[in-house]
């Protein structure tokens, strides 16, 4: 079967056909390339985990809360791939924090997180669009929840 056909090319990279592929054309530039879906040249190994749990996410990830729109709680989920400090807070639409849902080392996995609409002092927020930021070590993700009563 033969590959994508895409072309995409930026700074000293191009990529043409699809990667991972048998026929997959290939990609250049900073001393890699990619040929036939497999990547050749650099100067060497930069590091090999010797066992990879399949469990543990691969990527940073916070998902879409569930439900969205609000009207009663709704379920955060994130994947943390490596054990991180986290913090999740929720903010009103004029920025402020009013609810911090996490505040804690975490383990490497998916994690869940319930908000029930309420902020730091048990009070029931206004209908409104709010913000809940989740922050990681070094990574950080933002999304938009809208909070029906």
């Amino acid at each position: 079967m033969a590959g994508g056909g895409t072309t995409s090319s930026g700074g000293s990279y191009v990529l043409s056909g699809t990667a991972g592929q048998g026929d997959a054309g290939q990609m250049s530039g900073g001393g890699y390339a990619v040929r036939g879906g497999f990547w050749q040249g650099g100067s060497g190994v930069v590091g090999v985990e010797d066992e990879v749990d399949p469990e543990l996410p691969l990527v940073f990830a916070l998902h879409r809360a569930a439900p969205n729109p609000v009207t009663g709680a709704t379920v955060l989920a994130f994947d943390l791939p490596h054990a991180a400090a986290a913090r999740m807070i929720v903010y009103n639409a004029a920025g402020r924090a009013v609810r911090t849902l996490v505040r804690s080392p975490l383990p490497a996995g998916r994690h869940g997180q319930v908000w029930d609409g309420r902020d730091d002092a048990g009070r029931r927020l206004g209908a409104g669009i709010y913000f809940v930021r989740l922050d990681a070590g070094s990574l950080a993700a933002t999304q938009r929840v809208v909070l029906l009563n």
